[in-house]
């Protein structure tokens, strides 16, 4: 068996299955449910990786942002703190899940369902104001320290979808590669989905004829080039995005990085030499021996 056909082989036993679908479905609509029976909403709308698109099986969540009206995040006519905001959101739902383990994950609360395979994650918000060179919708979110940021949804999907549209559907492939490879490594690399997502689109790291090994191997070396620096909003809104929660698990990720990008690049050169089996294995020792059996 190719290469190639080794990473098509994987892309569809990393795809969502339609049980997996349905059951997040079902944990969004409890979920959405009560928080719209709990807090004055404008709305609640998914987003993520599987608004985006590049969701994997049993280990993406389903992130959901809770838009709520104005007066509830106003206290005397001023912006209530985001952490204020998030243990309110965290009381509501330990109210209705008293079983479950509901926590706070920086800037969102998640609802660890079962044994935690198809955890939803709830983003409190509001909205802002409209901007940016489409004027899309802007909301504020929580920052992480008490404050708030701005970010549009609406926004860097798009920018996502364009870049993967150019890309003929490689740019999503390959960040569900990454996302695999980031879950495969023990302990998981703590990797945030968004900025890998817009780094992709940003760098154009998978545009032109370009196999999925190749585009994995430039998103590696993009990553290592960087040093998992933050990234600067390619669409303008939200400022610098981290590419992980703290500096040390930045550098958690760095090394990582590190790691198996030369052994991807050394894989590459196997393969243009015709050493499929020291291809195979070299990818093998990057994805932790869960290449080609997960």
């Amino acid at each position: 068996m190719t290469v190639a056909l080794h990473f098509s082989t994987l892309l569809k036993r990393i795809e969502p299955t339609p049980r997996d679908r349905l059951i997040y479905q079902t944990h969004e609509k409890t979920v959405r449910r009560r928080l719209e029976t709990v807090f004055r909403t404008n709305r609640v709308i998914r987003v993520g990786s599987y608004s985006r698109g590049t969701s994997i099986r049993h280990t993406s969540d389903v992130d959901l942002m809770l838009i709520l009206k104005r007066d509830e995040v106003r206290r005397g006519g001023q912006l209530k703190t985001s952490t204020t905001v998030l243990n309110n959101v965290r009381a509501q739902l330990s109210d209705r899940y008293f079983q479950t383990n509901v926590r706070r994950d920086k800037q969102a609360i998640v609802v660890q369902f079962g044994s935690n395979q198809y955890p939803v994650d709830i983003v409190p918000a509001v909205y802002y104001r409209h901007g940016g060179s489409s004027s899309y919708p802007i909301y504020i979110i929580p920052d992480g320290a008490g404050g708030w940021l701005e970010t549009s949804p609406p926004a860097h999907n798009k920018f996502i979808k364009d870049a993967d549209e150019a890309s003929i559907g490689k740019l999503k492939r390959t960040s569900k590669l990454i996302k695999y490879w980031r879950y495969c490594r023990e302990p998981h690399i703590p990797l945030n989905s968004f900025y890998l997502d817009l780094l992709l689109a940003s760098e154009n790291i998978c545009a032109g004829a370009k196999s999925y090994a190749l585009c994995f191997n430039n998103a590696l070396a993009a990553l290592a080039n960087r040093r998992c620096q933050a990234l600067d909003d390619p669409v303008g809104i939200s400022g610098l995005i981290d590419a992980a929660n703290s500096e040390a698990m930045r550098e958690r990720v760095q090394n990582a990085v590190l790691a198996s990008a030369q052994r991807a690049y050394n894989a590459i050169i196997a393969e243009q030499k015709g050493d499929l089996r020291e291809a195979v294995r070299l990818w093998e020792i990057v994805f932790n021996h869960k290449f080609v059996r997960g």
